[in-house]
């Protein structure tokens, strides 16, 4: 378990110019891969109701532990002009994910909301995910909006960036597989790539590999996999291998006996 940070180690402060390269490290970092600094400067600094309030850092011993953007807008309601605030990335260091720093960030980002005079916070975060239900526990309520959909033109990109926010976010889930006897490489209709690559390690890839193909209308069923529960996780792998949306390769018993015994490990990090 890990251990609580002790409260008076904690520092929130506001942006400073000198913090651009360091927010940029922690956010690619934290998302997996967030974008460079034409995106921060898009999202962000070139805002028009742009404050360096608006992005709020928390530090623990002088690291950043902690970022939490907002955006100011105004809404012209009944000829009254009001402001909202969009609460854009929120993001937890992963070292120190699980010690409730999210919610104290939150919290924080309200109060510097309700110093503009806001009257409203609006959030967005995938359905029982974990920030969701930290959103939650500050009180942030669903609100009924109209149906989205999306339609996937690149099956194999989708894919790869899925993987990569998944094995970004779960250190335990990446060990894992990157401790397997045999490489893993993932197949589409039109490309293949090592898991390794996705990992950002630099493994030796040998001749044998584990090989996993995934068809085009399999990958559609996954767009939503980090936001459900682990029970439906599974129950869609399944369907998936059944339905032969998903298949894998083997180069021996043995690789596939060595992938046996680490089932439990890897399914506990899903």
């Amino acid at each position: 378990m890990k251990s609580p940070v002790d409260p008076s180690e904690i520092v929130l402060r506001s942006y400073e110019d000198t913090d651009d390269d360091k927010l940029l490290e922690f956010l690619n970092l934290s998302y997996g891969h967030w974008g460079e600094r034409q995106r921060w400067d898009y999202v962000y600094k070139n805002q028009p109701l742009f404050t360096p309030q608006d992005v709020a850092i928390m530090e623990v011993k002088g690291q950043i532990t902690g970022f939490g953007g907002m955006l100011s807008r105004h809404l012209t309601f009944q000829n009254r002009r009001l402001t909202v605030v969009l609460f854009g990335d929120g993001a937890i260091h992963p070292e120190f994910r699980g010690m409730r720093l999210h919610s104290k960030l939150l919290k924080e980002r309200f109060r510097r909301a309700s110093e503009r005079n806001s009257c409203l916070c609006i959030g967005w975060a995938m359905k029982n995910s974990d920030a969701y239900k930290s959103d939650k526990r500050v009180g942030f309520v669903d609100v009924k909006q109209h149906h989205t959909y999306l339609k996937i033109i690149n099956p194999a990109n989708v894919l790869k960036a899925g993987l990569y926010d998944l094995l970004s976010k779960n250190k335990r889930l990446r060990t894992a597989l990157l401790a397997l006897e045999y490489p893993i490489f993932f197949k589409t209709d039109d490309q293949s790539f090592a898991l390794s690559e996705l990992a950002d390690e630099t493994v030796e890839i040998p001749k044998k590999s584990i090989v996993i193909t995934l068809k085009e209308e399999g990958i559609k069923f996954m767009y939503s996999f980090r936001s459900i529960s682990q029970f439906k996780r599974a129950s869609l792998l399944a369907y998936l291998f059944f339905t032969l949306k998903i298949k894998v390769s083997f180069p021996s018993f043995k690789a596939f006996w060595h992938m046996v015994k680490n089932v439990k490990k890897i399914g506990g990090s899903l």
